[in-house]
């Protein structure tokens, strides 16, 4: 190994380790600003079962009997090893979870080929967004920071070819929620695009062990787990479809899409070719997209189930950011930028006091605001209609459309292509 080779090796730890402790930084300053609910002596709903699955002595103990919440072990085991108490011990996880997180996310958008700056960039878009940081700490016992953790490096493992070192992840998606298992279609697909010279036999050998660990574990904690009784997922989730038949369901989605996603979706819409071109050269985002959008309706609060979503809608909009960025010059993008920052932080209620549990619910859980979400509504299109304006005009400098590329300029010839 020559001197050069060292030298870099040595000069991407260091930046890494700075990117982990801004993150670290950033996370907890989140952390001290944001207060615990006040529902539930801060376990809210869910969480409620969650703690008493760890140790929390002041509910019902049945609680931890009810499926499906009973089967999702893994965070509520790893609190009830802390030394804290119950509630507290949540919290920890939280803090750690996030960190790692957003650490893993700039490993995974690095892997992809974006460069530090857009890394960190997407550091912000995503932990900009309610559901990721701020929700985490507001209400500690939901386990969805896990979750997203184990999510993140399923998709950084398979980007990597990492395939032995999926395995045991996938066994810990198990314990930690069964909607992970899902995933490994999306590993699956990646692997047999990405397969080598050994050949379909060992691709397909390799696909059916990680199928089997992955349901196989699920199947494993059925079987070892007693609940009582057993409620019909594909019921609720015929139900969710059901609903869109009615016009309110569809406001309560729009509200939900704000929610859960910020102000990233109004990117998407305006210069979509980049994305579509990633789409369509790597095919395994598709098959993400469509398990990830199905779980949307796996349950009411679609907000916080477009986290699912929200890593691939991160990698989307950075490469539509990518392609803006080259229509102008870099003091130009930088002043756009900062501002779409602030309008995707003030959504997401980073900029802004928390307000009451009424205006939360209206913000950001809009199926349990008995119709107070639309005041909410409005002006969040309003925002949204201003800031697809501003970008049009500051950005491209003209409306011109193409149909398979968004808002474009006529000749689409780059002013600045530095990343």
């Amino acid at each position: 190994m020559n001197t050069n080779t060292i030298d870099k090796i040595f000069g991407r730890v260091n930046i890494n380790l700075l990117v982990f402790i801004g993150i670290s930084i950033f996370v907890t300053l989140i952390f001290f600003t944001t207060p615990v609910t006040e529902s539930n002596q801060g376990f809210d709903y869910d969480g409620r079962i969650y703690g008493v699955m760890a140790g929390e002595k002041s509910f019902e103990q049945e609680l931890a009997y009810i499926a499906p919440w009973r089967y999702r072990v893994l965070t509520p085991f790893l609190a009830s090893q802390l030394p804290l108490d119950v509630l507290d011990n949540f919290r920890v996880l939280a803090v750690g979870s996030n960190i790692l997180s957003l650490f893993v996310l700039f490993l995974v958008l690095q892997q992809i080929g974006f460069s530090r700056g857009f890394a960190i960039l997407g550091i912000f878009l995503y932990g900009g967004v309610f559901w990721t940081l701020k929700f985490s700490f507001y209400s500690p016992a939901y386990i969805d920071y896990l979750t997203q953790l184990i999510l993140l490096l399923i998709i950084y493992l398979t980007l990597r070819r990492s395939f032995l070192l999926l395995i045991p992840v996938f066994i810990l998606a198990a314990l930690q929620k069964e909607s992970l298992a899902a995933f490994s279609l999306f590993s699956a697909v990646y692997f047999l695009r990405e397969r080598s010279a050994r050949g379909w036999v060992a691709s397909f050998a390799y696909i059916l062990l990680l199928f089997a660990v992955s349901f196989g574990t699920l199947l494993l904690i059925r079987y070892l787990i007693d609940v009582d009784g057993l409620s019909s997922q594909t019921g609720a989730v015929l139900w969710e479809f059901r609903k869109l038949r009615d016009l309110e369901t569809w406001l309560v989605l729009l509200q939900s899409i704000f929610s859960g996603l910020g102000f990233i979706p109004i990117l998407l819409i305006l210069h979509y070719r980049p994305w579509l071109e990633l789409l369509r050269q790597r095919w395994e985002w598709i098959i993400y997209a469509v398990i990830s959008l199905l779980f949307v309706f796996g349950g009411s609060d679609k907000g916080r189930l477009f986290l699912y979503f929200l890593p691939l809608a991160v990698i989307l909009v950075l490469h539509s950011i990518r392609a803006l960025k080259e229509f102008q010059p870099e003091t130009r993008f930088r002043a756009w930028i900062i501002m779409f920052l602030l309008a995707h932080l003030y959504i997401g209620r980073y900029i802004t006091p928390f307000g009451t549990f009424s205006q939360y619910l209206a913000r950001m859980v809009p199926e349990h605001s008995d119709g107070e979400f639309k005041p909410y509504l409005i002006t969040n299109l309003i925002l949204g209609l201003a800031l697809f304006v501003f970008t049009v005009q500051y950005m491209i400098g003209e409306w011109h459309f193409k149909f398979f590329a968004g808002f474009t300029k006529r000749n689409d010839l780059p002013v600045n292509t530095k990343n």
